[in-house]
């Protein structure tokens, strides 16, 4: 059987020249296959370094933000009341709402006494009113 590329019996013995062919032919295959990866790996570049430049730009918005929240969270925290601070402030609360509801207890204790005296007054004030009939003569 012939070979392809030199023609010759390829169980035969090749010749400087023929193998000097095969050389040159397949240094052109190489280079095409070369060149054809340098292309390859210049479309590839491109194509991550477009990436690339979204990842940063993605990542430097994603830096800011988080910068804000970890700002905003500060500031927050700075104004949160500590557990102590609301311990106290409930202590406080409790204590005013105890006064309160003393002094609503005072009232209405003196609202009961108020209007126990206003039911004795009244019927003294009825009293007073029919002996004062009896007394005074009616116009005719």
């Amino acid at each position: 059987m012939a070979d392809e590329m030199t023609g010759q019996n390829e169980n035969g013995p090749a010749t400087r020249s023929e193998l000097h062919s095969v050389k040159g032919i397949l240094q052109g295959e190489i280079e095409a296959v070369k060149v054809s990866l340098q292309n390859d790996l210049r479309s590839v570049e491109k194509r991550l370094d477009g990436r690339m430049d979204r990842l940063e730009t993605g990542q430097k918005k994603i830096m800011t933000t988080l910068s804000q929240v970890v700002g905003t969270l500060s500031e927050m925290k700075d104004k949160l009341a500590t557990k102590a601070e609301v311990r106290e402030l409930r202590s406080d609360m409790h204590t005013r709402m105890d006064g309160f509801a003393g002094s609503l207890n005072d009232f209405r204790r003196q609202w009961a006494y108020q209007s126990d005296a206003l039911m004795g007054h009244e019927g003294r004030l009825n009293d007073h009113e029919r002996r004062l009939q009896k007394l005074e003569p009616r116009p005719e």
